[in-house]
C-alpha cells in the first residue's frame, strides 16, 4: 500500500504548469508536508474508508467577478469525482460550494446521477456558513481558500480575493473543535489545509508571506492540480475497496473539461473558456488519470512468478 500510495504522490505532484504561472514550487511543499515520514496516502485513505455511512461534506468553488463569473474548473471536477467514490462506498455526501458554482456542480451531478446534495456557500455572511460544520461528520476541501495572518484571502499571485468567495475557515475550525477530520487537498499555498506548513510556504513560495493561508486540516494532501487530489482520494478508495470503478475514467475527464468551457467555467491557468485546467490541456490531465487507474488495478491484480 506505501509504494503504491508514494508513486500515486509522485504522480499528482508532477508540475506541468506552463511558464507564467507559478513553478518549481509543489515538490518542496509536499516534501514539507511528509516532514520525511511516510507517504501520505495510506493516512488519508484510511479516513476515508473509516467515514462509511456518515455524512461528508465536501467544500470547493472560487470564483472571481470579471474574470471566472462561473468559477474556476479546478476543484469541482475533483469534488464530484471523489465525492461519486465516497457515495458509492455509502457515505452521504453534500456539495457546499458559492451559488456561481451551481450550474455546473448540477449538471455533473445529474450525468453521474448522484444523490448528493448541494448547498450555498454565502461570500458575505459568514455566520450563515457555520451551521454546515453540524451537518458532516467528515470535511474535505478541493481548491477551497482559507484567509492568511492578516485574516485577509489571497490568490496565488496576491491578489485579494475577500468578499469575491466564501470564507469558511469558521466551518474547519468548529469541525476541528468537535474532534471531526478534514482533509484539505489544494496546490498553491493559498487553500485551507496549507496551514500546516505555513511557515515554509512564507520562506519558499513566490508571494508566500502575503498568500499563506494560516488554516490547518487533519490531513494536508497536496497536489499540482487540485482536481488531480480529487481524483486520487477516488483512487485511494478503489486501492481500499478493490473496485476499480471508484476510479476517474479518462475519457470523462476529457468531458469534463470540454463541458466546463462549454458552461464558460474557466481555466484557472489562463482565464479563458477552454479545455484546459491551471493551464495544462485536458490531454494531460486524462493521461494523469489513466496512470492513477493503472496504479490501482497494477495493486490487485493476481501476482505471477516470471518463469524466465
Amino acid at each position: 500500500m506505501e509504494i503504491v500510495c508514494e508513486n500515486i504522490e509522485r504522480l499528482i505532484t508532477t508540475e506541468v504548469r506552463p511558464r507564467g504561472l507559478t513553478r518549481g514550487v509543489i515538490g518542496g511543499m509536499y516534501a514539507a508536508a511528509r516532514a520525511g515520514g511516510p507517504p501520505l496516502g495510506p493516512a488519508v485513505g484510511q479516513a476515508l474508508m473509516a467515514h462509511r455511512g456518515k455524512r461528508v461534506g465536501i467544500f470547493t468553488g472560487a470564483p472571481v467577478p470579471g474574470y471566472m463569473p462561473n468559477g474556476e474548473n479546478d476543484g469541482p471536477l475533483g469534488s464530484i469525482v471523489a465525492g461519486r467514490a465516497l457515495e458509492r462506498i455509502g457515505c452521504r455526501v453534500t456539495f457546499y460550494a458559492e451559488r456561481e458554482l451551481f450550474p455546473i456542480l448540477e449538471e455533473l451531478i445529474r450525468q453521474e446521477k448522484l444523490a448528493a446534495g448541494l448547498k450555498e456557500l454565502h461570500k458575505t455572511d459568514r455566520a450563515a456558513n457555520l451551521p454546515y460544520a453540524d451537518e458532516v461528520d467528515l470535511g474535505v476541501t478541493i481548491e477551497k481558500q482559507g484567509a492568511t495572518a492578516d485574516g485577509h484571502m489571497y490568490s496565488i499571485n496576491a491578489h485579494n480575493r475577500d468578499r469575491t468567495r466564501a470564507n469558511i475557515d469558521n466551518v474547519i475550525a468548529k469541525l476541528t473543535a468537535d474532534g471531526k477530520v478534514t482533509i484539505g487537498v489544494g496546490d498553491g499555498g493559498n487553500e485551507i489545509g496549507w496551514g500546516k506548513i505555513h511557515d515554509y510556504i512564507v520562506k519558499h513560495v513566490p508571494c508566500g508571506p502575503t498568500i499563506a493561508c494560516m488554516i490547518t486540516t487533519t490531513h494536508l494532501y497536496p497536489a499540482a492540480v487540485s482536481n488531480w487530489g480529487g481524483y486520487a482520494l477516488a483512487a485511494l478508495l478503489a486501492l481500499h475497496t478493490g473496485d476499480l470503478g471508484l476510479c476517474h475514467d479518462p475519457k470523462r475527464e476529457l468531458e469534463y473539461l470540454d463541458l466546463t468551457a462549454k458552461m464558460q467555467v474557466m481555466d484557472g491557468g489562463t482565464g479563458q473558456p477552454i479545455n484546459h485546467v491551471d493551464g495544462i490541456p485536458a490531454m494531460v490531465s486524462a493521461a494523469v488519470v489513466t496512470i492513477l487507474r493503472g496504479l490501482v488495478e497494477a495493486y490487485h491484480r493476481q501476482p505471477f512468478e516470471r518463469p524466465f
